[in-house]
């Protein structure tokens, strides 16, 4: 929160009244006006969005499909991206993969317009090897090369339990899409059976 404001009106039936609200310098791309109205327990509440001249490109989520992975799994890696503003600016994402010596698996790059909407890019990838640490590094420039965004993320097994053979985990269970939703079902299950077995009890007691 950059600034608040609390300013009490008293309005004749009909009247109306214009409120004002000045943002001193305008140093971000974007801001947000949250305007609440209140009168005894009526309550309205307005969001604007504001958006300057200033262009700021931004990664919002850059990720791999699958991991562990074992040799000759198939994966995607991909990143998501946007200009805070609408001023639909040139710009390059930068996104690569690598292990632990620091050797490239896999990258992509886009250079072209960066639009307010949200895109995307992504390459296919199949693994020459069993890889067990993976660092996957996105990166955001300006038309003149200026870094504006950066994100890095580590996939290591050893601080993830889906790596661990025979250890059923949420996190291994996702990389499967049947198993996913076999383990949905059973915490829907088992949840279900909880409320049962609570209101039975209730009941009983």
């Amino acid at each position: 929160m950059l600034d608040s404001k609390k300013e009490s009106i008293t309005l004749a039936s009909q009247a109306t009244k214009e409120l004002e609200y000045y943002i001193p310098q305008l140093t971000e791309a974007v801001y947000y006006l949250q305007i609440i109205a209140q009168s005894k327990s009526d309550k309205s509440i307005v969001y604007v969005r504001i958006t300057t001249p200033k262009s700021n490109v931004k990664l919002d989520y850059s990720a791999i499909t699958k991991f562990p992975i074992k040799q000759g799994d198939s994966l995607t890696l991909f990143s998501c991206f946007h200009d805070e503003a609408s001023l639909n600016p040139k710009g390059k994402i930068e996104v690569t993969l690598t292990d632990k010596k620091n050797n490239e698996i896999g990258r992509f790059d886009y250079d072209g317009v960066i639009g307010s909407k949200m895109a995307a890019q992504k390459t296919d990838l199949t693994a020459q090897k069993d890889y067990d640490y993976l660092k996957l590094t996105a990166k955001a420039y300006d038309k003149d090369n200026n870094l504006l965004d950066e994100y890095e993320t580590i996939y290591d097994c050893k601080t993830t339990n889906s790596c661990k053979d025979g250890q059923a985990s949420i996190g291994g269970a996702l990389n499967d899409p049947a198993k996913a939703l076999i383990l949905i079902f059973s915490i829907i299950i088992i949840g279900a059976m909880g409320v049962v077995a609570g209101n039975a009890f209730n009941k009983k007691k």
